[in-house]
């Protein structure tokens, strides 16, 4: 699933994270799913200079345990052939 974000500065690293997970939300449109948290962050990797404000994230979900969702994601700027930072991280949803 790939989705468009504009950041109002230049993103950090944080923001991709948190960009990438809220952008996970589209897999669950079918769920009543209102609240999730980020448990765990890994292989979160800087490929190129953030340079812009404008990126498009790639987000694949890799697995499901319960409540826990597991996804990786990768950032291209808007031309989508530059990565820009890619990883991991897990959701918690609340029941």
């Amino acid at each position: 699933m790939s989705v468009r974000c504009t950041f109002k500065q230049l993103p950090t690293l944080a923001m991709f994270i948190e960009a990438s997970a809220q952008s996970a939300s589209a897999f669950n449109s079918s769920e009543k799913i209102q609240i999730a948290f980020v448990s765990m962050v890994k292989n979160v990797e800087l490929v190129n200079t953030i340079s812009e404000k404008n990126y498009i994230f790639n987000v694949k979900s890799s697995a499901t345990i319960g409540s826990y969702r597991q996804y990786s994601f990768e950032s291209y700027g808007l031309e989508g052939q530059e990565l820009v930072v890619r990883g991991e991280f897990t959701l918690v949803m609340q029941d």
